[in-house]
């Protein structure tokens, strides 16, 4: 069986990926032209706000290109059994949530990790610091320093520290 998804960026339709059934897998195709510029990722998105990082698009002369082949189990696993939709570098700014890049520390061990992880956000909840980096098992684990602090969740990597 095979069905399209739209990909977002932003709320613009950039183009579609079309995913194929293949057994205990699924191969996800993405082609759409080449738009703007700088790195552009993919994220696969369920309908109860799962993420899986599927890649990054791969120009390729005037062309987008990425092709992936992920099992069942993994999408599973990672909260996305069903995606519904890819989005290309999401902003998470619902719910409070701000870019990652925003954020300023005066702690170097953590403004070092935060600058490590590259894509993530944080809000504050009371006197806690809420910290979130899209993630998916195995990749490494982002903000390695306070690994004991963080729990996965919904294709996420949570960290909840005391300020």
């Amino acid at each position: 069986m095979e069905r399209e998804l739209p990909l977002l960026e932003n709320g613009i339709l950039r183009g579609h990926i079309v995913c194929r059934e293949e057994g205990c897998y699924m191969t996800f195709m993405i082609d759409v032209p080449l738009w703007g510029s700088g790195v552009k990722k993919v994220w696969l998105v369920s309908e109860s706000g799962g993420r899986l990082l599927m890649g990054t698009l791969v120009p390729e002369r005037s062309r987008l290109r990425l092709k992936r082949r992920l099992s069942h189990s993994a999408l599973r696993c990672c909260g996305v059994p069903m995606p519904v939709m890819g989005q290309v570098n999401p902003q998470a700014e619902s719910d409070g949530w701000k870019p990652l890049k925003s954020l300023h520390t005066d702690d170097p061990v953590l403004a070092a990790g935060l600058a490590a992880a590259g894509q993530g956000n944080w809000r504050r909840n009371g006197e806690c610091l809420e910290l979130r980096f899209p993630w998916c098992v195995g990749q490494n684990v982002p903000l390695m320093s306070h690994f004991c602090l963080g729990e996965p969740r919904d294709g996420w990597w949570y960290v909840k520290l005391r300020e």
